[in-house]
Formats: structure tokens, C-alpha cells, sequence
């Protein structure tokens, strides 16, 4: 009697098309087989090379051989699954006047959501999503969805820009007026425009955490109205984390303070 033909690869769940082979370890024998669940006789499909899986199929097959007895039927299970949907987010990313409640979805049944909010890639160690987000601060959210068997979804990403609220006037300055801070959130440069009064003789750009601690000087003597630059870096050179900083500009005679978020 013929060995039963053997599958490779065997059956399984498979997250995207795949060909198989189909061996009998009978050099000679020949192999037939079908895809629609039928038993395979000797005017089946004649095996000659890989079959293309391109959905959910039951691949069924038996070698012949002349002057021997058929093999005994090898049959294998190819379940095609895809790839888990791009979380969505709603209400969708944007700037809003008061906090949101953000939920994250994912239209693949059973599939199963991490997410970040300090700007590395969701794998499966970070939070899983439960209930929708508070967000009352700017806030990125990375999402990825993932589903056993399946090929993982791709990261989406959403932005919602809040206004921040300043802490007490004892920790940092209030708000006066710096003319323009762009782009805000910002991540490697920031321009800053200012306007300095012919009466100052020199100026102190600062830039503060909301705890009210100094992180970065830059001092100059000049007025009327100009740019500066600044790379998100404090006074040791150290890239600042993602958050709300706050601007300020001294002068002889005034205090101007903005905020602006890094991302």
C-alpha cells in the first residue's frame, strides 16, 4: 500500500495566500486531489505542482500507483484569515476647546487593542485599550490592533490639540504677550517672534516646565521685532520629553509668557 501524501505546508491558520505542496514518498506514484471537500479518485486533479491558497479551503488528496494499493486518504485544513483593521478613533483627532473622551475601534471582530501616549510603537506589552481615553492636554495616541492568526494591523495615529491651564502666578509668570511661536506642537525647531521695546537694553528668553523650574536661557540684546530659534533642548543640551512648556521673554520693562507644546 502507498504512504498518504504529505502537506507542505500542513494545514493551519495562515494570515495571507500561500502555495502547497503536495509528496508521497513513492517516487513513481502519482498524486490526485481535490479542493471542494470530495474524496479524490483516480480522475481527480492530477498534483504537478504547488497549489495557490487564496482563501479558507480543504485541500483532500491520495497517491495511485500501478499494481499497488491507493494510499489512504491525507487531508488538510487552510483557514485564510487577513489582516486585523486600522484602529479608528472618535471622536476624530483635531483641536477641541475641553477635554475628550476618545474611544478607539477596531471593525475586525475579537481583535484585541494596544495603544501609546509617549510616541512609541503599540506592541503587545503596552496598555490594552479597555474604555475610552481622557484626554484634557494635548496628547498623541498611537493605536495597532492585533488577532490571533492574523497579520497584525498597522499603527494609526491621532493628535488632539487642548488648551493648557497655567498653574499658580507663585510658580510661573502669567501670560503677557511673545507675538508668534511657530509651529506649535512643535518637535526638533521652534521660531519664536518678539518684539523687544527701544527702551530695553537687553532681553532673557527662558523657557520653564510647569512646575515652574527654569530649563533653558537664552539671553540677547536687541529690539524691535525678530525671530529666535530654539531646538527643544535644555541648557545641557538635553532634548526635552513630550509636554507643555512654558515661553518667557524679560525685558527692562516687560514679561511675556506663551506656551507651547513638544510632541
Amino acid at each position: 500500500m502507498i504512504p498518504s501524501p504529505i502537506f507542505d505546508p500542513p494545514g493551519g491558520s495562515y494570515s495571507a495566500a500561500l502555495n502547497v505542496e503536495i509528496s508521497c514518498i513513492i517516487p513513481e506514484a502519482t498524486i490526485r486531489f481535490t479542493t471542494d471537500g470530495s474524496e479524490p479518485l483516480p480522475d481527480s486533479h492530477l498534483y504537478s505542482v504547488p497549489i495557490q491558497i487564496l482563501e479558507s479551503t480543504v485541500v483532500t488528496a491520495r497517491a495511485y500507483r500501478n499494481g499497488w494499493l491507493s494510499s489512504g486518504i491525507s487531508s488538510a485544513e487552510y483557514i485564510i484569515t487577513g489582516t486585523v483593521a486600522l484602529p479608528t478613533f472618535d471622536p476624530p483627532p483635531g483641536n477641541y476647546e475641553t477635554s475628550q473622551s476618545v474611544a478607539i475601534i477596531c471593525s475586525t471582530p475579537g481583535a484585541t487593542i494596544y495603544y501609546t501616549t509617549d510616541g512609541s510603537d503599540p506592541v503587545p506589552e503596552s496598555e490594552m485599550y479597555h474604555t475610552p481615553l481622557n484626554i484634557s492636554q494635548t496628547t498623541t495616541i498611537k493605536a495597532r490592533a492585533y488577532l490571533m492568526n492574523w497579520a497584525t494591523s498597522p499603527i494609526s495615529l491621532a493628535t488632539y490639540g487642548l488648551p493648557v491651564e497655567l498653574p499658580d502666578a507663585q510658580h510661573v509668570p502669567s501670560i503677557s504677550e511673545i507675538l508668534q511661536i511657530y509651529p506649535n506642537p512643535f518637535r526638533d525647531d521652534l521660531t519664536v517672534k518678539l518684539s523687544v521695546t527701544n527702551l530695553a537694553e537687553s532681553y532673557q528668553f527662558k523657557v520653564y516646565n510647569l512646575k515652574g523650574e527654569c530649563l533653558h536661557t537664552q539671553n540677547g540684546r536687541r529690539n524691535g521685532v525678530f525671530e529666535i530659534a530654539w531646538d527643544g533642548k535644555d541648557s545641557r543640551g538635553q532634548r526635552l520629553p513630550s509636554g507643555v512648556y512654558l515661553l518667557r521673554l524679560i525685558t527692562g520693562t516687560e514679561i511675556s509668557t506663551r506656551k507651547v507644546v513638544i510632541r
